[in-house]
């Protein structure tokens, strides 16, 4: 009988290698003064999945299969969502208190709905392809570098 595999904590290193991504690329925009850029949080997201998906073909010395893959798809982009929910409220809270949390408020209530679902779609869907072709065909090729290396 086979053993039921544990995606968890592939998802919570997933989380674990996002949120030290994210908080390093802040921290080199904060340091060198540099405006933020969407391409480098995509190579932030790239490499939290890569490095996720090689934990995994080191662990089991195969891709993840078709429901594996799409469970390790759903729960990453949730986590994804969830670090930056919670690093975005840990900087308006440590940055400027109360009142700052209470303007965060504020300009959300006042944002035009449409644009924010627009916007939180269209972040959405790219994320979803990165975790698609992550888990998918980058993986098989991350398994055939790793096979060719004598890594598995």
């Amino acid at each position: 009988m086979k053993k039921k595999l544990s995606i968890g904590q592939y998802i919570l290193k997933f989380g674990m290698a996002y949120m030290i991504g994210i908080i390093t690329l802040s921290a080199i925009f904060i340091i060198f003064n540099l405006s933020h850029s969407a391409p480098a949080s995509i190579l932030v997201l790239l490499g939290a999945v890569f490095s996720t998906a090689a934990e995994f073909i080191l662990d089991h010395e195969r891709v993840p299969n078709k429901k594996e893959k799409m469970m390790l798809i759903w729960f990453s982009f949730l986590m994804s969502w969830f670090v930056l929910l919670i690093l975005i409220l840990t900087a308006v809270l440590v940055l400027g208190g109360e009142q700052a949390m209470a303007e965060l408020g504020n300009m959300v209530m006042q944002a035009d709905a449409t644009k924010m679902i627009g916007v939180i779609s269209l972040i959405s869907l790219v994320y979803l392809i990165i975790l698609f072709f992550g888990y998918g065909r980058f993986a098989q090729i991350q398994y055939d570098a790793m096979k060719k290396k004598g890594r598995i």
